[in-house]
């Protein structure tokens, strides 16, 4: 299988490597067909963080991911993107979408978004 999304999963393990309170989970509308086993297998090392995959449809991602949040209350989120969104602008990481969070770049944001309060 080509890793195609997926490429960069080892580098996010990497990112996310202390930070045990983390969960991913996968909003493209793809992920909801893919069997549950199958993303595991796809995610390598990041698998450990994973959650789920929420129903992205343009009628309902909004209301699913407002209701993740309301369900699960974390102190902080953000997503992680190959470009801008408007909705939730300040908890969107860009990543460039020829390396992913495999770019130092990215990994760095990351890690200052986590850390902000501390800074």
């Amino acid at each position: 299988m080509d890793a195609g999304f997926f490429q960069w999963s080892a580098h996010l393990a990497e990112a996310l490597q202390g930070y045990n309170d983390v969960v991913l989970i996968n909003e493209c509308d793809w992920g909801v067909k893919l069997k549950q086993r199958t993303f595991l297998q796809c995610l390598g090392p990041s698998a450990r963080w994973f959650a789920g995959a929420l129903d992205s449809r343009p009628t309902s991602i909004e209301g699913a991911r407002a209701l993740f949040l309301h369900v699960t209350h974390p102190t902080d989120w953000m997503r992680i993107l190959p470009r801008p969104q408007p909705a939730y602008a300040e908890r969107v990481l860009l990543v460039d979408p020829k390396h992913g969070i495999s770019a130092a770049a990215a990994k760095q944001s990351l890690h200052r978004h986590w850390h902000k309060e501390s800074a």
